[in-house]
């Protein structure tokens, strides 16, 4: 018959599958494959093959191509294939380990023996073998190619069986042609699969490889790596190196496949300590995924700004995740300058991005399609009553939501991202001056070069600033730093760093330009700058934080911070900030506002020049245009429309019919101007605070319960770094410091002024009381002289659950009461960093018995105890400061125990997930040897070569092997061995391979070929060469002129890994130590100093090629001192001095030291 062809047509396919009634069951396995070739070649826009000829004979019909429509794109191939069997193919899903491989290998036995055969190959015989994991195969050629072909193949560890287990191959049949032998080899590169699945891809390829034989000859074929990834591969990545791809950049002759750039691109995410994913589309695109989990991230962040910023963020099995789509087939979209690629343009490709949080380390295909997805239906808004039951929505594996930073980092990326890259590049500038330049091009609508040339010196001022932040903030790495401006760059490992970067700094810019704030006071939650603009855009939009979701989880804060709101508007006291630029329309206030007498005070009288305002013509006024105290007036009017916040509670918490949206609090009640919801919105929104009300364990102890306590934490997400470094210079000044590090005081204010303490924190901008004793902030040793300064205020928002009257604050402070302004009798400290609030004691309503929260994976700081070990130890108090009320002591829980527990909880909770199959097929993936391509006159730069004599000399005194071993590490380093070996291979193929790899594992026997091995006589004992530095490195030039071909390195590794890092260290050659002058982050000893080798560092995921790209980065590094060789550079170094540099490196650095090194080095 003649064979099924198929044109490339355009990205939307539909293919129709018409099954034939008369087909045999025993024809079902090459039929499906069929099917699902057909299916991929659609979804990927590729061709089939002109070639590609159906086997076994069967008869297909190919109905015409037509299109669907006029005007659609959509093409539909209607094929006609055998109807698939009704047996039962998944009767062993729900088994797993190695009862699922005897269940599966029982069944394929008597699949064998009702006869299976695929593309003219039979299985004649099936059996299990004698030893655990093994069975026997006996395959024959219907065309009798060849005869009976004996297999044996070996599933490594059946526990492992079928998810994450490696399978070997081996044929006793003598005479086989290679490329048959190179066709089973290949079972060990297949991935993880069912026995069923992984014989039928083997006969298939057998299937290949035997046509070939016979159309072409075997002599085309003699190399059995050749071939194995035929256009017909359809489970595999080879399916994306269609026409889009190959064509990027075709002018400038990019040597190799897409895949071989995201296989390189994740290969070096991943030693970064993130994790990549690739997630594929329907009709051809895909998305790239980078994650970290929030254990990791609270290591970068303080938990207590992560808490501030959304509970969500510390919830159970959360990764901070960023999204990347609309490449378009072309990857890298970017060239070294920033910009798309030409071809790139041409095809549409712009790269989006989403931030979000997910439940996996990257969300699914459907949650990460509908997070780049820009429409939705327009539903009903018909809800149930107010009685039905909160909605709890199912959250499954692989979900991705987003949360309150979501929508400011996500136009943060998708607008500034690239054009800060562009000038980062073109400049030469770190990111926190390519931001300044970015703003002042916008600002000054000027081209880069001039504005870059007026203004250099504040430009470059800028990364000296951040360079200086440095000391209380944790920068992740920055990947642009050392690389050369004609290199390209790792783009998602680049767009990651950069959005870790501005997390942290997140409440240090403007949320909706994204420039500096440049306020006199540090917040902890991001807000806007003080353009009236942002401000519209922030509130307008709903940029902030969820004001729907803190009234439901939160609704205390939330009735708390309305309330004092009303209370310094009402006591005409509220001053910047001020909702300006929101475009609120209001009716003009009038004097009749609870508290009548605000008309008699002074404050609030309307000047004999203030003009009269005219109503447009709803009869309302534009707020921005009011005096400042017509402005409090209307706010206090506003807040007072308001219903209580219990009452908006029950509203949100309506269950909305099927189809329809999400209640929202306009449709409360009519009557209320939108102006109010936006006041409601701003009191919420523009507090930089974090409040969180306490219950039960963690309470201040003896205080009336009439004193409503709250969690309370203003100031920069760095101050509590700040703080901590004050503490440890006073303990270096004084020794009851070194007892006693801190005390506790009471600050008390009038209520009308904590609308913005909450905000500002305590600082003495005002004069309220007069500065008897010196300027600072004054702080009481007993509570009850706060509580007096604490006026009850005669104002109160009629409808606030709480009514608060008075409040005072409980602060930590530096215990260095000889260097306060005045110690007696009251606390003045000038310095506010040596000041942290830590509770908010609120006088108001008690608490009525309150109905059970909505259920939520949110932490809370009232989350019950698990053990009676999670109560919070109470805070040891100097005596020479003891803090009372009413001289009564009282006890204080400590302040950071809740959160500190809950992040060792998330710690505990996290469990390193293994690569699905999509991505673990990127790092798996092998290049194909490629032609080299030379312009006219270009020379070759030649490949680096092993030199096998200097590698024995240098191992020639190696001590014994690591005696210890288990199981599941020979599995793992057997796993690391072959992904290394497939690696160092492929590269060996291509032309300037080796030199590119960078690293090599040489042979060391005297039959090995130079393929390599790395190996001694111990799995457990590796050894693997570093070379082929950059020509501009003082190592490069001294490796020259002293004959070094490489730096060679022993690997050893122990019986936990990979739970536990591998130890690596140089034999040879000698470099100069630290201390001596030497850098390149080798010790005295010859051993690395990084912090992914020790067992704070190191992760299971991270693969050994990785970790020697990371130890080949450190050794580069020219920072602070280059890598330089010792005189006595040809005396190997001993295991003995490595480990004793390598712990003298860990204490350094306060790195934990893994468990069972030392037995690791006898």
């Amino acid at each position: 018959m003649a064979p099924v062809t198929r044109r490339a047509s355009k990205l939307n396919h539909e293919v129709i599958v018409i099954h034939d009634p008369d087909s045999e069951p025993e024809d079902v396995e090459h039929q499906t494959k069929k099917r699902k070739l057909v299916a991929t070649a659609a979804v990927v826009s590729a061709p089939l093959s002109p070639d590609f000829e159906m086997h076994s004979g069967h008869d297909y019909d190919m109905a015409q191509i037509a299109s669907s429509s006029s005007s659609s794109s959509t093409r539909e191939s209607i094929v006609t294939l055998p109807t698939p069997p009704t047996r039962n193919i998944a009767k062993n899903a729900s088994l797993k380990g190695r009862r699922r491989f005897k269940a599966d290998l029982a069944d394929m036995v008597e699949e064998c023996a009702n006869g299976f055969v695929l593309d003219g190959l039979k299985l004649e015989h099936c059996s299990a073998g004698e030893d655990e994991g093994s069975f026997e195969l006996t395959i024959k050629d219907i065309e009798n190619k060849i005869g009976l072909l004996q297999l044996n193949v070996f599933v490594s560890d059946t526990s492992d069986y079928p998810s994450s287990h490696s399978v070997f191959a081996a044929s006793s049949t003598h005479n086989l042609p290679d490329s048959v032998q190179g066709a089973i080899e290949s079972v060990a590169d297949f991935s993880p699969q069912p026995i069923e699945s992984m014989i039928s891809k083997l006969l298939s390829t057998l299937s290949r490889r035997l046509q070939r034989v016979k159309d072409q000859g075997d002599h085309e074929m003699s190399d059995p790596e050749e071939g194995s990834d035929d256009e017909d591969e359809y489970e595999g990545y080879e399916s994306f190196d269609d026409d889009r791809f190959s064509n990027v950049r075709k002018a400038e002759a990019r040597p190799h496949a897409p895949l071989a750039r995201i296989h390189k691109d994740f290969t070096e995410t991943v030693a970064a300590g993130y994790r990549p994913g690739f997630t594929r589309f329907l009709g051809g695109d895909y998305c790239i995924s980078i994650s970290l989990p929030i254990v990791s991230l609270t290591e970068m962040i303080p938990p207590r700004a992560l808490m501030a910023w959304d509970r969500r963020i510390l919830s159970r099995r959360q990764h901070l995740t960023l999204l990347m789509s609309g490449f378009h087939g072309h990857y890298p979209p970017l060239a070294a300058d920033g910009r798309y690629y030409t071809e790139a343009t041409n095809s549409g490709t712009s790269i989006a991005f989403r931030v979000g949080l997910s439940s996996t380390y990257k969300a699914s295909a459907k949650e990460a399609k509908e997070a780049f997805r820009t429409f939705g239906l327009v539903s009903n808004d018909i809800r149930e009553s107010t009685t039905t039951e909160p909605n709890e929505e199912a959250k499954d594996d692989g979900r991705f939501e987003t949360f309150s930073l979501s929508t400011p980092l996500d136009t943060l990326m998708n607008t500034y991202f690239l054009k800060i890259i562009q000038l980062r590049r073109k400049f030469g500038l770190g990111w926190s001056a390519a931001e300044f330049l970015c703003s002042l091009v916008e600002q000054k609508q000027l081209s880069p070069e001039d504005v870059y040339q007026g203004n250099y010196e504040a430009i470059l001022a800028e990364d000296e600033e951040e360079r200086n932040l440095g000391v209380t903030y944790v920068l992740p790495d920055d990947p642009l730093a050392d690389l050369n401006p004609t290199e390209e760059f790792n783009l998602p490992l680049v767009a990651f760093s950069y959005l870790l970067r501005r997390i942290q700094f997140i409440a240090r810019y403007c949320v909706v330009c994204h420039n500096k704030t440049r306020a006199q006071f540090e917040a902890l939650k991001p807000y806007v700058c003080d353009s009236k603009l942002c401000s519209y855009q922030y509130y307008a939009y709903n940029q902030g934080p969820s004001l729907e979701y803190e009234i439901i989880h939160n609704t205390e804060m939330v009735d708390l911070l309305v309330a004092l709101a009303y209370s310094a508007a009402a006591e005409g006291v509220m001053d910047d900030p001020l909702p300006i630029g929101m475009a609120l329309r209001v009716a003009l206030p009038t004097r009749t506002v609870p508290g009548a007498w605000l008309a008699q005070m002074p404050s609030l009288q309307a000047t004999a020049t203030e003009e009269p305002l005219t109503p447009d013509e709803d009869g309302l006024y534009d707020f921005d245009q009011l005096s400042k105290h017509k402005m409090r007036m209307a706010i206090a009017e506003l807040i007072n429309s308001l219903p209580p916040i219990e009452k908006m509670k029950k509203h949100l918490q309506q269950k909305p019919h099927p189809g329809s949206s999400k209640p929202k609090l306009k449709d409360l009640d009519p009557a209320i101007l939108p102006a109010a919801w936006s006041v409601l919105r701003w009191c919420v929104a523009s507090c930089t605070a974090h409040l969180e009300e306490l219950k039960g364990d963690n309470i201040v102890g003896n205080i009336d319960p009439s004193w409503r306590q709250f969690r309370f934490s203003v100031g920069a997400p760095d101050a509590e770094a700040k703080f901590k470094t004050a503490i440890h210079a006073a303990q270096g000044r004084c020794k009851n410091a070194k007892k006693f590090p801190t005390l506790y005081a009471f600050h008390g204010s009038p209520m009308k002024n904590w609308h913005s303490i909450v905000r500002h924190g305590l600082w003495y901008k005002e004069v309220t009381h007069g500065r008897a004793y010196g300027h600072g902030v004054y702080l009481a040793k007993d509570g009850s002289i706060s509580m007096g300064y604490g006026q009850p205020t005669v104002t109160a928002w009629r409808n606030s659950e709480i009514l608060p009257s008075s409040c005072i604050a409980l602060a930590e402070v530096v215990n260095v009461p000889k260097e306060f302004v005045s110690h007696n009798p009251y606390y003045v400290v000038q310095d506010t960093n040596w000041i942290m609030c830590r509770y908010l004691l609120v006088k108001g309503n008690l608490r009525a018995d309150e109905e059970s929260p909505p259920e939520s994976d949110a932490p809370s700081a009232n989350d019950p105890p698990q053990a009676a070990s999670a109560v919070p130890p109470n805070v040891p108090i100097d005596p020479k400061a003891a803090v009372t009320l009413n001289n009564k002591a009282i006890i204080i829980p400590e302040p950071t125990f809740q959160i500190e527990r809950l992040v060792a909880a998330r710690r505990d909770e996290h469990v390193e997930e293994e690569n699905d199959e999509e991505d673990q097929e990127i790092f798996n993936w092998e290049a194909e040897p490629v032609a080299p391509t030379q312009g006219s006159g270009s020379q070759p730069v030649p490949d680096w070569t092993p030199n096998r004599d200097y590698v024995r000399q240098a191992v020639a005194n190696l001590m014994p092997p690591p005696l210890e071993a288990s199981t599941a590490a020979t599995t793992a380093v057997q796993r690391e061995l072959r992904d290394m070996l497939k690696e160092q291979k492929a590269a060996s193929r291509r032309p300037g391979g080796l030199r590119e790899l960078g690293w090599f594992l040489p042979s060391l026997g005297e039959d090995d070929d130079d393929e390599g091995g790395g190996i001694m006589d111990n799995l457990f004992q590796w050894i693997v060469e570093l070379h082929s530095f950059d020509e501009s490195l003082p190592l490069t030039e001294q490796m020259k002129s002293k004959g070094i071909n490489s730096l060679i390195f022993e690997i050893r590794f122990p019986p936990n890994f990979p739970h536990s890092p591998p130890f690596f260290r140089l034999l040879t050659p000698r470099f100069l130590g630290f201390s001596q002058g030497g850098g390149g982050h080798i010790t005295l000893g010859g051993s690395i100093c990084m912090d992914l080798l020790t067992a704070d560092g190191w992760l299971p995921s991270y693969g050994i090629s990785s970790v020697l790209l990371q130890i080949r980065l450190a050794i580069s590094n020219l920072e602070p001192f280059p890598a330089k060789l010792a005189r006595d550079w040809d005396r190997p170094y001993g295991i003995l001095e490595a480990l004793d540099g390598y712990k003298r490196a860990a204490l350094t650095h306060g790195w934990k030291i893994p468990k069972g090194l030392d037995r690791l080095a006898r």
